[in-house]
């Protein structure tokens, strides 16, 4: 069943891709929402390099296309065209943005993640880690890769209420990151969690994320000596494979995401809420991630006051204790040139215990449409979505063109 689900969405992927080449009109350019270019440098190997790098190379390709190569062709050939870059370019940046994911934890423990070639439609590649590597090195970095694809569709999911709507190329790659782990359970890797021989010939990131976590969680073996798989390690797997997928559902925004593959891609959608506008309003949103601790459940709250956003967010997470709440206001304050923005984190984690992350950004614009974007922050010892284990310093440094 959920292959059959798995596969009916990447065929509208492909398919509603294409919708635009049947437009009678060239792609339209609005200035509606802003267009930004972000590249930055993150100590530690943060997941924010693979994660936000990552989103700007997508929007650069999809608008060299656009903005030059377009205009060069007949105007049928350019959408047909069109339609096929922006799929390619929408699913290379799902995979390749996972891919490095991986690479930044494993290079976060001492080893090193290898690509042996850029194969389609999956490259092959193979983690390397230290023969001293416990379980938690182990699921870090397996989770890395999802964990960049959870942590860029938060960020197109955050401007998206930011700035009261998205492009529909953002909001289509948004939607495709979602889906990641529902892709991998259901079509890349299949698996089923009652035979040994899924935990005996290890296949797959969903299966090489449970298998760790479940061996830090119980004391009982995967595998009986009646060759019976443990009914723990299967539930889990079943829950987080059913969570990747459901648990979208049950956010509004992610409807909106599935309706910008229908529209052009220089042309966009505006958020629904629930209570008011984008004026004063609030609507809520859902997200899935992994972590060495389990599956994580997320629950957002998005709160407009005039141009301010603010998120307030629970989160939830098993077969680990696994509780947080956060808050995060990218335009807390702003002034002429200038947008100062705030977040943090509190968690009870039953590896790590008590912890918090506290984080502040600076987004300067000093000349013309050039700016940089500074985030400095600190985090105690404790899971969090992209951030070392560790505890000590956070943030980065980067460079942003706002494009309009």
């Amino acid at each position: 069943m959920m292959k059959k689900i798995t596969t009916l969405i990447l065929f509208c992927l492909a398919v509603l891709n294409f919708s635009h080449a049947q437009n009678p009109e060239d792609s339209i350019q609005t200035d509606e929402f802003p267009r930004y270019y972000e590249l930055l440098i993150a100590p530690n190997y943060d997941l924010h390099n693979s994660a936000l790098n990552g989103l700007t190379v997508f929007k650069g390709a999809l608008d060299i296309y656009d903005f030059g190569l377009r205009k060069k062709l007949p105007k049928k050939l350019g959408n047909v065209l069109g339609g096929i870059w922006s799929f390619s370019v929408t699913y290379l940046s799902m995979i390749w943005q996972h891919e490095f994911g991986h690479s930044l934890r494993a290079s976060q423990s001492g080893g090193y993640f290898k690509i042996h070639n850029f194969a389609l439609p999956f490259p092959h590649t193979t983690m390397h880690l230290p023969e001293n590597a416990d379980y938690e090195i182990s699921a870090l970095a397996v989770t890395g890769g999802f964990e960049v694809n959870y942590l860029s569709a938060q960020k197109i999911q955050n401007d998206f209420y930011e700035y009261n709507g998205a492009y529909n190329d953002e909001l289509s790659l948004a939607f495709a990151h979602r889906i990641m782990y529902m892709i991998y359970a259901s079509l890349i890797i299949p698996r089923n969690p009652e035979l040994p021989e899924t935990w005996i010939h290890t296949g797959g990131d969903p299966v090489h994320f449970v298998k760790p976590v479940w061996q830090m969680y119980s004391n009982d073996p995967i595998i009986s000596e009646d060759s019976i798989v443990d009914k723990g390690i299967v539930k889990f797997y079943n829950q987080s494979a059913l969570f990747a997928t459901f648990w979208n559902l049950a956010d509004p925004a992610f409807y909106k995401q599935v309706a910008a593959l229908f529209g052009d891609t220089k042309q966009g959608k505006r958020p629904w809420f629930i209570f008011g506008n984008e004026t004063k309003g609030w609507s809520y949103g859902t997200m899935f991630n992994t972590s060495p601790l389990g599956y994580e459940l997320y629950l957002n709250n998005y709160f407009k006051f005039k141009d301010k956003l603010f998120v307030l967010y629970g989160k939830y997470g098993r077969p680990f204790k696994n509780n947080a709440f956060g808050f995060h206001s990218p335009n807390l304050y702003t002034h002429k040139d200038m947008k100062l923005g705030i977040s943090g984190e509190f968690w009870d984690q039953a590896r790590y215990g008590k912890g918090f992350a506290l984080c502040s950004d600076i987004h300067w614009n000093f000349y013309n449409k050039t700016g940089i974007h500074l985030q400095a922050g600190y985090k105690t010892h404790g899971y969090m979505l992209g951030r070392k284990i560790e505890k000590g310093f956070i943030g980065f440094v980067g460079l942003r063109y706002q494009l309009q």
